[in-house]
């Protein structure tokens, strides 16, 4: 089992929870990245059972546990306290969670909701290690990846959608044909007027 490479971008700055062991690292548990729940409405029927009326996506939350490790040092408590700060500081805003996959990456944007307030008693394990849980609320439940291009063009051995007609080279794709045409006609100008005038 290999945990998904989750980040959290946002103000400006960005973290990556690598699940390998440096400060930000994605502990088991994280919630909210699979089908979004839904609403939905039914009507009992009077014979029994019911008919759905109703169904739509709804918010959906994403909780990500995350252990933050500064190794055994002297500063490693001033470090934790950095490392939360700039958490807050991402999460001061909209937020884009990024999950890497096998082909590239999918991304929900959200809001924080809760997870950071400062309970400390249940926060910090020991000087060395803080246990967080940010939970984010995204509006548009869909998960957006990166954009993909389809170039479409005809080739030489395709039939062109116009033919010159009566080809034998080529079998037209529709039958269509283009005539010529032309327009004879005359305008008369009338001129009303004491002075004479000449057509120009």
């Amino acid at each position: 089992y290999r945990r998904p490479i989750v980040s959290l971008i946002g103000s400006g700055d960005e973290v990556t929870l690598d699940g390998v062991g440096s400060e930000f690292t994605l502990k088991p548990g994280m919630t909210g990245t699979g089908l979004a729940p839904r609403e939905l409405t039914f009507s009992e029927l009077a014979g029994g059972g019911s008919v759905l009326r109703h169904r739509r996506s709804t918010n959906r939350e994403i909780m990500i546990p995350v252990d933050v490790f500064h190794g055994h040092t002297d500063d490693s408590y001033e470090k934790l306290e950095d490392s939360r700060r700039r958490l807050e500081h991402i999460c001061d805003g909209p937020v884009e969670i990024r999950l890497e996959t096998k082909d590239g990456f999918r991304s929900a944007f959200g809001q924080y909701k809760d997870g950071l307030e400062g309970d400390f008693a249940k926060a910090v394990v020991n000087r060395y290690r803080m246990n967080l849980a940010p939970t984010f609320v995204c509006q548009d439940t869909k998960f957006y990846g990166r954009e993909r291009e389809i170039i479409q063009k005809v080739d030489a051995g395709r039939k062109p959608f116009l033919t010159a007609f009566g080809s034998p080279a080529v079998v037209p794709f529709f039958p269509i044909v283009l005539a010529s045409s032309t327009v004879d006609g005359a305008y008369q100008l009338d001129i009303k007027g004491d002075s004479e005038a000449w057509p120009i």
